[in-house]
């Protein structure tokens, strides 16, 4: 796309697509790693499943990425 490089706003950013730090999911699942299952012993996979789920529904996981970016305010404007 040479016309978009020509364009003063135009700036290439590289970013590693299997950095972690970066994908706003990977910080949910370990947070509800931590939170739920590290440590905890379960005897029951239903069990675990049900409290994963508790968890993940009840609990609001800060990225920074997304926050950069007022995630929270766009989605607000969409309910």
């Amino acid at each position: 796309m040479p016309w978009l490089q020509k364009s003063p706003n135009y700036r290439r950013a590289w970013q590693d697509h299997n950095c972690p730090e970066l994908n706003p999911q990977e910080h949910v699942w370990k947070a509800t790693r931590e939170a739920v299952s590290h440590n905890y012993f379960k005897t029951k996979l239903t069990e675990l499943a049900e409290i994963f789920e508790q968890h993940l529904t009840k609990t609001r996981f800060p990225c920074s990425l997304l926050d950069k970016h007022n995630y929270t305010e766009l989605c607000a404007m969409f309910k």
